[in-house]
Order: C-alpha cells, then structure tokens, then sequence
C-alpha cells in the first residue's frame, strides 16, 4: 500500500514537473483566420454614450521562412454593430486593411510603423527557455491604435509589458492546449508632436487588459483567446475617453 502511495505521488508531481519549449510553427503555406470580437462600452468623460458590438477578421497566409523568421501577409477586416441590433455587422474600414510583417519562432513581430493590424503585437512572446505550469515571465508588446478618423494618418502605437503565466494543461476542441495567463498594464505619455489637429489626440492613455490564451501544442499557434479590457485616453483638449469591455477569439488553420 505504501509503495502503491509512493507511486501514486511520483506520477502526480512529474505530470506538474513536465517541461516544454513554447514556439510558433510557421511553415510556408500555412493560412489562417482569425476572428476576434468584443462588446465594447464608450464613455466620455465618465458619461456612457453607447455600446457596440465589434468583429475584427484577418486573412494571413506564411509566405516563406526567413532568417529573421515567418514572412506573413494577408488583410484584416473591422465590423460593428449596435449592441442587441437585429442587424449584420457593417464593414467599417474599407482602405489600408493590407498587412505583411515578420514573425520569430517565439512570438517576436517585425512590422512596419505605417502598418494598422495587427492591433496588439508580439503577444504572446515567449523565453528561450522550457516552461512548466506555475512558471512566469515578461516580454514586451506594442498596441497600434488606428485615430485616423482624429486626423492621424499612422498607427499611434505605444508599448507595455506583457506579464506571462503558464497556468495548466487543458484538452480543449479535442487539442492537447497549454492555457497561460497574459496581462498588461498601459500609462503611456505621448511624446509625439502631433501638428494642427494635436487637441483631439491623446496626451496620455491609461488602462489594462488580462485574458486566457490556449495554446496548441502540437500546432504551435493559439487557437482560442478570452479576456476584459478598460482603456483611458485623455486628449490633449481635456476630454477623457474610456473603452472598456469583454473579447474573446479564434483562429482557424
């Protein structure tokens, strides 16, 4: 009985001790859909003024592998709709939906700053080192935020720190997943000179978002995201805008 106890322990603590070496698996060829949506609330100087029910879609196929890594390109597209509407999403971005950057093994991104999707960036990006569930990590990200309709004709982009936890294994859609914890915290001073149209940009963007990753092992992709998000910009004129809400998304190979 007590070796039967013994063997028992044994097995439990190596399950909690396995060890595994996290990368994306780009291969040439290889195309993807991601659909991402939220339920998202706008208030404006702490008032709500609506909420919106949005899709994002993107398209991207590997291209090649590089030194630098995965080529990738393809397009993303923008939908909403009113919250509860009876109504299909309505296309909102018609123009410069194209994208094409560079993807390392382990998450990092080279893409261009004109670029608007993907939105976050570099997420998740992981250490060169074998991970085990409870193990923890930093690695930085970027947000590209698309203010055209403000006057900004390029991504205004800032970075954060993205906070990492490998939280358990999972079958999930009948794949064997690694589900991590990702967080960050934004409080991002603008710097930039942003000329006439400065007053309606912001001067400083505040907020966070924490979500669940599921990460295929044996695809080495994420195939299913979800998490909540509350975002402040204060605008150089005063006004205090915040987004905040609920996402979740997929991606299909």
């Amino acid at each position: 009985m007590f070796k039967q106890l013994l063997l028992l322990i044994f097995l439990f603590s190596s399950s909690h001790l396995t060890a595994h070496v996290f990368t994306f698996k780009d291969q040439p060829g290889d195309e993807y859909v991601i659909r991402t949506y939220s339920l998202q609330e706008l208030l404006i100087n702490n008032e709500l003024r609506g909420i919106t029910d949005l899709k994002y879609e993107g398209r991207l196929k590997v291209l090649s592998n590089t030194k630098s890594g995965a080529k990738i390109s393809g397009e993303y597209l923008y939908y909403s709709k009113p919250h509860l509407s009876s109504r299909g999403y309505r296309l909102e971005n018609k123009r410069h939906t194209s994208s094409q950057f560079i993807r390392r093994s382990n998450g990092k991104m080279n893409i261009g700053s004109h670029v608007f999707f993907p939105v976050v960036r570099h997420v998740p990006t992981f250490p060169k080192r074998s991970l085990q569930i409870g193990d923890s990590w930093v690695a930085p990200g970027e947000e590209a935020q698309d203010l055209r309709k403000f006057g900004l004709s390029e991504p205004y982009i800032f970075p954060f720190k993205g906070h990492y936890r490998y939280v358990r294994d999972e079958t999930f859609r009948g794949k064997d997943c690694a589900v991590f914890e990702v967080m960050y915290i934004l409080n991002h001073n603008n710097q930039r000179p942003f000329g006439k149209s400065s007053l309606v940009l912001p001067a400083r963007v505040m907020g966070y978002f924490k979500g669940y990753y599921y990460w295929d092992k044996k695809e080495g992709l994420p195939i299913y995201y979800e998490g909540d998000y509350d975002f402040i910009y204060v605008l150089m004129n005063g006004t205090v805008l915040e987004f905040k809400g609920i996402e979740y998304g997929d991606v299909r190979k």
